[in-house]
This record gives C-alpha cells, structure tokens and sequence, in this order.
C-alpha cells in the first residue's frame, strides 16, 4: 500500500482561502502539499519536481486550468489532475475532464469525505499507472536479455516483441513439459509431430510465417489434455463411450484456454481443429474439406502418423511403412492425399539425415 507521507500534491488556484484550506486538509491527511495561485506558477513547479496528483481550479489568471492540463501533461503523463468545479462551470469541468483531467470536484470544497475519496482515486490511478509503466519496462529489459542469449530463436521471439506475449509462450511450454512427464507413452510427441508438420510444411512450399505458426501450433496442439483425468491418457485398454467423448473435447479445451491471448489467434483455429477429417468423420465441430485449412490438415497428418508409430499402453507401435499404408489407405478421405505423399518423401529424407533430430529406434 501507498502511504500518505509518500504522495505529493499540487494545489492550483488563485483564492488564497480556498487554496489554504485545501492544503491544510491535506497535510492534515499526511500528505506533501505544494501549492501554486496560478497555472503557470503551477506549470513552474511541476516542470521541475514531480508529483503524484493536481487539484487544480479552472479559471485562474496568466494561465487557465485548461492550459495547464494540455501544456503539464506532456511533461508528467502520468499525472492525474482533479479540477475544483463551481456549479456555473460544471459544463467546463466535464469539457476538463474530456481533455484529460482525471476526476472533479464541487467548489467550494464542504463535503471532505467525498473530497478525500477523489484525492485517494486520484493518486492510486497514478500509483496503477506507474507501476504498469514500470513493469513493461522489466519485461522490454528482458526481451532484449532473452534475445541476446537465444540468438537463434531470434524469428520467434520478433514475432513476440511484446515481452508479455514472450512469458506467455513460457509458461505454456512449461504446461506441455508437465503434460508429457504424467504421461511416458507420449514424451516427445509434440517436439516430433512439429518436427514432422514442418518439415513436410517446407516441401509444399509454405511460407515462412505460415511455418512459424505451424510450428508453435505443433508445439501446443495436445495442451487440453492436461485438462484431462490421468486415468483416461494412461487407460491401458480401449476407453469407454463417456471417457472417450470427454477425450475428444481436448482441442476444444486447449482452445478456451489460449483464448485470452490475442497473440495466439491464428494458432488456435489449427489446434483446435488437428482431429477434423476431410469426410466430416472427426472432431470437436464436425468440418470437413475446405473447412479445413492446409496447415490444419499438414498437422493432422503428422499427428496421425506420430500416433500410430508411438508406443501406448494399450498397444505396440506400427512400423513407418505400416503407418505409411494407414494413411494412404485414408488419403483423399480422412486427409488430402498431397500432404501424405508429401510427409512420405520428408520421412524417407529425414531417416537418411544423420542431423536429423528424430531418429528411428
């Protein structure tokens, strides 16, 4: 909490009764009270000391209230201004108010509880202010740390140059982490179905940004699964009608939880739609054929097929031409039959290449 020794107000106004009061008031409160009886007295002052809050009135002679809002502003953005109101110049306060004063109050000054609020509102707005500013500075500060140290992330961490979207990327990575350590069958299913989107992504000639999406598609697309019961990802046999209806709601899940991040909006359509099938056959909303879009169906292939050569506790995992034959016996009807051929040729490339970072077991 702020305490009241710590704000310092301004005072503006050129009846010295009123202006006496006030400050008497105030210091009688605890607050630092500067006081000025005109508005470029007051624009002296605030030009070199900062306060935490105005009281301004509005007709004062060498500068006006509404001139000392426009012209102190730029020096102190953050300054909240409250104007003293007569009831003839009500119409004023408001138009004050409009130009950027933050609240006003009736002249003369009587009720001091009323008064007392304001001046509380009015400094903990500054107090709001101050801190959000302060703390999108430490987040800019550690962009540019984070971008220093992870040069070669450097595309995706431009696409996230606000520092919050960056810490919101983080604690999601930290969630999927979490979701493959309560599951042993699945580690590293989403680092190789992203492995594989991409790179049979790349082959169709996908641009560049298009790719960055997929791939933080593929990164997330299982999130809504951590929002599942543990006894359903790890049932060793098949699941019952009910436990396999609320599987099925995990694209949906994952979906509602990434919906506060604007950020995240292109990605979102993709992950909540990699169970779609061209024949209307899959998941959450039934679409099908161009309802689904090419990213959406390159990260269904690759999820199928990392899903069939994957161990479960239910089953031993196919082999890759076994896989291969799935999923061209459903081309053209659960997927577009170009993306499969396409995933075939990365994958025959992919096993040859002594970089690659998927090896077959």
């Amino acid at each position: 909490m702020t305490h009241s020794q710590d704000n310092h107000i301004l005072v503006v106004d050129d009846e010295p009764a009123i202006r006496e009061l006030l400050r008497e008031f105030l210091m009688g409160e605890g607050y630092q009270v500067d006081t000025a009886s005109n508005g470029q007295d007051a624009l002296d002052l605030i030009s070199v000391k900062v306060f935490d809050l105005v009281i301004t009135d509005l007709a004062m002679p060498r500068m006006d209230g509404f001139q000392l809002i426009n012209k102190a502003l730029p020096l102190q953005p953050m300054l909240p201004f409250i104007v003293l109101s007569g009831g003839d110049t009500f119409e004023n306060a408001i138009r004050a108010v409009h130009e950027g004063a933050f609240d006003f109050v009736a002249k003369p000054v009587r009720d001091f509880p009323t008064f007392k609020i304001a001046v509380d509102r009015g400094l903990e707005h500054k107090r709001l202010l101050v801190s959000q500013d302060n703390y999108q500075r430490n987040l800019e500060s550690m962009v540019r740390e984070q971008t220093k140290e992870l040069a070669e992330k450097n595309l995706l961490l431009e696409q996230y140059t606000e520092q919050l979207e960056s810490l919101s990327v983080q604690v999601i990575t930290a969630l999927m982490a979490a979701l493959e350590e309560k599951d042993r069958y699945t580690a590293g299913h989403s680092r190789r179905v992203t492995h594989y989107a991409v790179g049979t992504a790349r082959l169709l000639g996908v641009t560049e940004p298009d790719i960055g999406t997929l791939e933080t598609a593929g990164h997330l697309h299982d999130m809504g699964k951590l929002m599942v019961d543990l006894s359903y990802v790890n049932k060793p046999g098949p699941l019952t009608p009910d436990e396999w209806e609320i599987m099925k709601q995990h694209p949906a899940t994952a979906d509602r939880f990434l919906a506060p991040l604007p950020f995240l909006t292109e990605v979102r359509p993709i992950i909540r739609h990699h169970h779609e099938r061209l024949d209307g056959s899959g998941y959450p909303d039934g679409l099908c054929e161009n309802e689904i879009d090419i990213l959406t169906q390159i990260l269904a292939v690759a999820d199928s097929y990392d899903a069939m050569t994957s161990r479960r506790s239910y089953r031993e995992p196919m082999s890759m031409s076994e896989a291969l034959a799935e999923l061209r016996r459903f081309s053209d009807l659960h997927y577009e039959g170009r993306i499969v051929e396409t995933l075939v040729v990365f994958l025959m490339k992919d096993k040859d290449d002594p970089n690659s970072p998927i090896r077959p077991d």
